[in-house]
């Protein structure tokens, strides 16, 4: 298999595995938003696994992903640059939640998650169906 073969055939099994956490983290926000308001257990246990599957999307994207270009020398360089927007984003969400919450209320913060675990099933959604298009995937999707 040669060196670009090699990288789509992981990219695409790691994109599968993006779709699959964003789509679990978001069924769990929209159960928490429909049941999660009548007992604390339940709604604390579905925002501990929905922070799981966003857990596992960072762990994806800082340790796997940039392994995959092993072969090209950027390694250090890609990690680097997603656990930098790993940060970015931590620091923004936390502002940004928090504002939500103030403002609107802890319903508009579960919508506001809702919303962003929406655009990324969405956007992994549009890589997967680019992928197919572009028959770089063969069986795997």
């Amino acid at each position: 298999m040669d060196l670009y073969s090699y990288i789509i055939h992981k990219i695409c099994h790691y994109i599968i595995s993006l779709y699959v956490k964003m789509l679990s983290s978001t069924v769990l926000l929209l159960m928490l938003s429909l049941f999660g308001m009548n007992s604390i257990i339940l709604a604390t246990l579905l925002i501990a696994m929905s922070i799981g599957a966003v857990h596992g999307i960072n762990a994806l994207q800082t340790c796997y992903l940039p392994a995959t270009f092993s072969n090209t020398g950027n390694v250090s360089f890609l990690a680097g640059m997603l656990n930098s927007a790993t940060y970015v984003g931590s620091a923004l969400s936390t502002y940004l939640f928090a504002v939500i919450s103030e403002k609107m209320g802890w319903n508009a913060t579960i919508i506001s998650w809702i919303i962003f675990a929406g655009s990324g099933l969405v956007l992994t959604a549009i890589c997967i169906l680019y992928l197919k298009r572009k028959n770089l995937t063969a069986s795997k999707l």
